[in-house]
């Protein structure tokens, strides 16, 4: 398209509490090309933007936020990488599950290169919440392993998962390069 200026690579995401826009810092850093950019999703952001992106987002009850639905939607014809965080996080299979929803959303005439995913803190709000559904059930086996889960993910990311984000940036941007 005339009067377009596409980049190499575009690194967008959403993020709200901060975890996915980490990951998308060390994804685009990672980057060696001078032709990039990064950005959050909203509505002005272009199909055409790029030839390669890098799409990240965050989870809530097992899904990505719509605007990020809606985007992958509208690509065709492009290399298409997922990253993403989320508060439920310790459990490969729940990855993979996750990665299989999201993924099926996008069209079949782009290629899709894989998905990194990884545990990121949530609002203390939703440990209040599991504290007091535990009330009177103190040995609820599930509530007591979302309390530990919570914990557990109050230092995601961490530099281990920002190291994971740059290696399958890089690992990406191989295949890309056709290696």
């Amino acid at each position: 398209m005339e009067g377009i200026i596409m980049s190499e690579y575009a690194v967008l995401y959403l993020s709200v509490t901060g975890n996915t826009e980490k990951i998308a810092a060390a994804i685009y850093q990672s980057i060696s090309s001078s032709s990039k950019d990064i950005c959050k999703i909203d509505g002005s952001i272009t199909t055409d933007f790029a030839e390669n992106y890098f799409i990240g987002f965050y989870l809530h009850q097992g899904l990505a936020p719509e605007p990020i639905s809606a985007f992958l939607k509208k690509l065709h014809g492009k290399n298409i990488a997922l990253f993403g965080t989320c508060g439920y996080g310790f459990n490969q299979s729940y990855f993979n599950h996750i990665e299989s929803k999201i993924s099926n959303i996008i069209p079949f005439d782009n290629n899709y290169l894989g998905c990194f995913l990884c545990q990121g803190k949530m609002p203390i709000t939703i440990r209040n919440e599991y504290e007091k559904k535990l009330l009177g059930d103190e040995k609820n086996y599930i509530l007591n392993n979302l309390i530990k889960n919570f914990d557990n993910a109050m230092l995601h990311p961490n530099e281990e998962d920002i190291k994971n984000a740059e290696t399958y940036a890089q690992e990406v941007i191989w295949k890309l390069k056709g290696n």
